[in-house]
């Protein structure tokens, strides 16, 4: 984990998908901010909300380590979890098969794709894999 001043402040960065994991054991003094109101954030929606897990309107860092969590037990390849290299798809190769969390979010894809099961070679938009919340999120 790297940060820059940016106006002032000092922001962390995430260069590679593995600095993912730093943020779980991050001290909470070190976050910019320890909460922020979902409605001021320029985020979609359905994402907002499948980050703020106990839905008070407010996401927390201890939301966002849940999320990192997560998604650290869904994929077995955080390689384009960062810089977006699929261009806001997730190759179902990346998948974790051995965590129900991986195993809901493939099953989400597949039901998002007609219930088509494409190779694992192919990817699914993040988009509809939004709705595995209900499944995969504890």
């Amino acid at each position: 984990m790297r940060s820059r001043k940016l106006g002032g402040i000092y922001q962390l960065r995430l260069p590679s998908p593995d600095d993912l994991s730093g943020v779980m054991t991050l001290d909470e003094a070190r976050w910019m901010a320890s909460s922020a109101p979902v409605p001021g954030l320029d985020q979609d929606p359905a994402f907002l909300a499948f980050v703020d897990g106990d839905g008070d309107g407010r996401i927390r860092a201890d939301d966002v380590r849940a999320a990192v969590d997560w998604l650290a037990r869904c994929l077995k390849d955080r390689g384009g979890v960062i810089d977006g290299e699929a261009g806001g798809a997730l190759s179902l190769a990346a998948l974790s098969f051995e965590t129900p969390e991986g195993r809901a979010v493939r099953a989400a894809a597949v039901a998002s794709r007609g219930g088509q099961r494409p190779p694992n070679t192919t990817a699914a938009a993040w988009s509809a894999i939004v709705a595995v919340r209900e499944v995969a999120w504890p």
